[in-house]
Order: structure tokens, then sequence, then C-alpha cells
């Protein structure tokens, strides 16, 4: 096993858990004008940082926890500082700064480890054989999915956003309608976040197994549900368009890469 390559997906993983599954909207806003915020988010990064590469390698390696969690910190003070002055370019700095998270984490790695020392936990490799499952690759799919689910979906969100789309449909005619519709709206957006994430996931699922004439009847069978919609507006098959294939593109990137 490329224990060096593994060391990076696993804190790869751990960087996706702590910028998009432990943290909140609130938070991901507070923390570009309050250092109070800034520093609870770079703590919960060091937790995880350093709980997995100490499940994973031990505690010879936790040093290489705090340095990236200290570059994250520094990233992230100056992504604050970039949407402070470049409001209208969010998405990409947004961008920019994943790409130089995920940087930081490569190259640190890659730079400060003695790799005549780096093993994998010798149990969890015992188990994984035992099964006949090969840890690099198991950390691999680990991965896949992390992204695929809520980064990928706030990504898309966010890219689709410069686009300004407004979707009556979808939306409330007046203050005076019922609750029942508004749940009905909420549920309705709530279901196309989980179409999505189901799609990658599935999407992946056949990439991986090289099944990818199958893909095509998976985004044919999403497409016939909003035929109606597409056929009567002209706008919203532009924009799902634009989500479905930004959507395919991650999960096809993200096969290719790893």
């Amino acid at each position: 096993m490329n224990n060096i390559q593994s060391l990076i997906l696993i804190l790869l993983i751990s960087h996706f858990l702590g910028d998009y599954y432990l943290q909140t909207k609130q938070m991901s806003g507070l923390k570009e004008h309050k250092i109070k915020e800034l520093i609870l988010h770079f703590i919960i990064h060091l937790i995880l940082n350093i709980g997995l590469v100490f499940i994973s390698y031990g505690s010879r390696f936790l040093i290489i926890s705090l340095l990236i969690s200290s570059s994250h910190l520094i990233i992230d003070f100056i992504k604050g500082k970039m949407n402070s002055k470049f409001n209208n370019h969010k998405f990409t700095i947004y961008m920019l700064d994943q790409f130089f998270h995920i940087c930081s984490i490569i190259l640190i790695t890659y730079f400060f480890i003695d790799r005549s020392y780096l093993i994998f936990n010798s149990n969890i490799n015992r188990v994984l054989n035992s099964f006949s499952i090969k840890p690099l690759v198991l950390i691999k799919n680990l991965l896949a999915i992390v992204i695929i689910i809520k980064p990928a979906s706030i990504s898309i969100n966010m890219f689709l956003e410069k686009f300004n789309f407004k979707d009556k449909d979808l939306q409330l005619s007046s203050s005076n309608e019922s609750n029942n519709e508004g749940e009905n709206i909420k549920s309705l957006t709530n279901a196309g976040s989980t179409i999505g994430i189901l799609e990658r996931v599935i999407i992946y699922i056949l990439a991986s197994m090289g099944q990818f004439a199958a893909i095509g009847f998976v985004l044919t069978a999403k497409s016939i549900t909003r035929y109606e919609k597409i056929t009567k507006s002209p706008a919203f098959g532009e924009y799902y368009l634009i989500g479905t294939l930004f959507s395919f593109l991650i999960v096809i990137l993200i096969v290719v890469i790893l």
C-alpha cells in the first residue's frame, strides 16, 4: 500500500468533514468577520486531523496535523479578507480557497513526513484484509462519497447562484398562501437536493465499475421527471442542464483523479 498517498487521502477526508459536515452556514459566514469563530473552526479541524492520523498511523505524525490545521487557519483568514474586498466573486474565491487547502495538505504531507516510519495501523489492516478489502481502495471510496454528498451539493448551488435563475413555479405567489403549500415547496426543494446526491452516488458507482452506458439511463430517467417543466420553461431547461452537467463533471473528475 502507498502509505503517503493513503495519509494524504485521509487528511483530505478530514478536511472535507471539517469544512462541510462540521461547519454550519452561520459559522462559515461569521468566521470571516469574527476571530472567535475562525479559531473554533481551526480547533475542529485540528481535532479531526489528530484523530484520523492517530487512528491510521499512530502518534508519531501528529505534528503534521498541527501544520495542516495552521495552514487551514491562514488560508481561511485570507479568504475572509478576499470576500470582503471582492464581494462579487465569491464562487471564484470559494474554489481558490478549496484549491489552496488541498494543495497545502498534499505539499505539507509530502515534504514533512518521514516515510520510513509511515506504517498503516496493523490492526485495521488485518481486519480489512480478512474481508479482502484493500485499505487504499476503501479510503479512496470514502473520500469520493464524502465529496459527492455535501461538498458537491454546496459547490453546485454556489455555481448556479451566479445565473440568478428564479423558478416562479417553486415559489409562493403571495404571502397569503397556506403553510401547507409552503411545506410542500420546501419538500420539493429537499427532494431535488436528495435526487442530485443519489444521482452522483449512482454515477460514481457505475463509472467505477466501467458501466458508462448505464450512466446515460440515469440521466435520461432524471430528465423524464422534469420533461414537462423543461418544455414549458426554456430558462429552467438551461438551468437544469447546467446543474446536471456540473454535477456530472464533479463525479467524473473524482473518478479520474482518484
